[in-house]
Parts: C-alpha cells; structure tokens; sequence
C-alpha cells in the first residue's frame, strides 16, 4: 500500500513539474499520512499553473492582465518583470514622443541596447535639425537675394525700409537705373546683358560699405540706401562709380546708369516708402535725360 500511495503522489508531481493536464488529486486516495502531502500538491498545482498561465501572458506581451495573488512564490520574479515591461513601455511611448532622456538600468544588457538606441536617436535628431536649420538659411538667402547678382532683392529692400521708417532713422536713398539694359540684351544677348548688370552691381559696390545696402529692385533699378542724411556724400560716390563704370567698358556698347538722390530724416519724415521712391525716381529721370543727350549719337 505504502507503494500505491508514493506512485500516485509522484504520478500527480511529476504532471505538475511537466504541465501535463492531470485531474484534482483525490487524496481520500492515500492512507493519511500521505494525505497532508497530497493536500500540499494541490496548493503546488494551484502555484504553478498560475505561474504557468501568467508566463504565457507576459511572453506575448499582455501587459493589462492583473498581477499574481500575494501568496504565490513562484511569481514574485515574474511581477518583476512584469512591472518592469510596463515601466519600459511608458519610456518607450516617451521615446516615440521625442524624449530621449529616457535610459534603461534594470534589464541588463538590454537596458545597453535601450540607452545606445535613445542616445542615437537623439544625435540623429540633432543632425536633422541641424541640417533642417541649414535648409532654412538657405532658403531665406534664397528668398532676401537676387539670384543674378548676389545682392539683396526687393523683398528684402521693403522690409529693411519699413523698419527703417517705423524705427525713425535718418537715411539717404539713392534710385538708380542701368541706362539701355534693353538695347544691349537685344543687340548682344541676354548673356552679355546679365554681364552688364553684374559689372555695374560690382562697381557700385566698391563704392560703399558692406553697412550699406545695395539691393535690386527690378530687372535695371537698384537702390543704395545709407543710414545717414549725407546726399552729397553718397551723389560723390555714384558720380566716381559712373566714372569708373564708363571707363572700364571695353565693350561695343556705352556703359552708364542714371540715380535720383533723397535724404530722409526720420524725426522729421512723413513719407510714405512709395512717395520717397517716387520722388527719388523722378529725380533719377532728370539724371536719365542728361546722360541721354550726353551719348545721343554714340555708339550703343
């Protein structure tokens, strides 16, 4: 009998230890030595198949389900893991969200892996707004220059001007117009006209400082503006840049441009920025008739 009551106390331990599906041990079963022990199995089956059971769950990633009752020993590494999957899926969702703060030192070498891949990310995330901040920059260059000349376009030319205005600045505004663009694009090509103007763009420039602003604002108007009332200054340096224009042109054509002159005081100035072009344009044709008569009859 001793014999009967081990077998079956082994049989019932053995489908617990292997998971196999075995009935409720009857322990009425076994002499009553033997029943106690019997008893214990069960509690033992009761552990193990819930250990069992939350294993699985954990192994595909069900995170929701309760934890484990107290009581149960084989659990308690089990729970560990458990809360440290839930702790590690909040950080993770913090990490898709742009948090790379987030480090990992509870899971060993994946917690390496963990950190490794946020620190990466970060640097990445870097780069790209680095590079994003480079885009940027370029493509406000792109939208404040003229792409013929390299100088400022217009666009730039009216914001700087309204601030100068709202800011009350003193300035000198020089309206200036490259005389017959048209005939050298059409008796020489669209080339050696483009040349024209980035010679005259280079002339002009060596006249004043990298303060001034130069800017293009039309396809021959340009405009130098200066931060200060000083017109007879700024008409000196057109009138050597003209000079210096015609007498390096060795082409088949006259080279020459005509401006209009304005000083702007700030404190005292209600002038709109359209009145003050206006008004530096019509001087600029006064410029633009003189130089007419002057190479009326000369080649180009």
């Amino acid at each position: 009998m001793e014999n009967r009551n081990c077998e079956l106390l082994f049989d019932y331990l053995h489908s617990i230890l292997k998971g196999e599906e075995h009935p409720l041990l009857d322990v009425e079963q076994l002499e009553e030595p033997y029943r106690k022990l019997g008893r214990e199995l069960h509690s033992l089956q009761e552990v193990v198949s819930e250990a069992r059971e939350y294993a699985a769950d954990l192994s595909r990633g069900d995170l929701s389900r309760e934890y484990p009752a107290q009581g149960n020993f084989l659990c308690t590494h089990l729970k560990e893991l458990h809360s440290n999957l839930k702790h590690l899926t909040w950080q993770a969702k913090r990490v898709a969200m742009g948090d790379y703060s987030q480090h990992v030192s509870y899971l060993g070498e994946f917690s390496d892996a963990f950190n490794e891949m946020t620190d990466q990310l970060k640097e990445r995330e870097a780069l790209l707004e680095a590079e994003q901040e480079r885009t940027r920059q370029r493509m406000a260059q792109k939208a404040y220059f003229d792409p013929g000349t390299g100088i400022h376009n217009r666009l730039y030319f009216e914001e700087y001007m309204q601030n100068a205005l709202h800011q009350k600045q003193d300035f000198t505004l020089g309206y200036m117009d490259l005389d017959d663009l048209k005939s050298v694009n059409d008796r020489f090509g669209h080339n050696e006209g483009d040349n024209y103007i980035r010679n005259f763009v280079s002339v002009v420039r060596h006249q004043f400082r990298g303060t001034d602003l130069l800017a293009r604002i039309g396809g021959d108007e340009f405009c130098i503006v200066v931060p200060a009332c000083i017109g007879s200054i700024v008409a000196n340096k057109l009138q050597e840049a003209e000079r210096i224009f015609a007498t390096n042109n060795k082409k088949q054509y006259h080279a020459s441009f005509s401006y209009g002159l304005i000083e702007v005081r700030g404190g005292e100035n209600t002038m709109t920025l359209d009145e003050i072009i206006q008004l530096a344009d019509s001087r600029m044709y006064q410029c633009k008739r003189e130089n007419k008569k002057k190479y009326e009859g000369k080649e180009g």
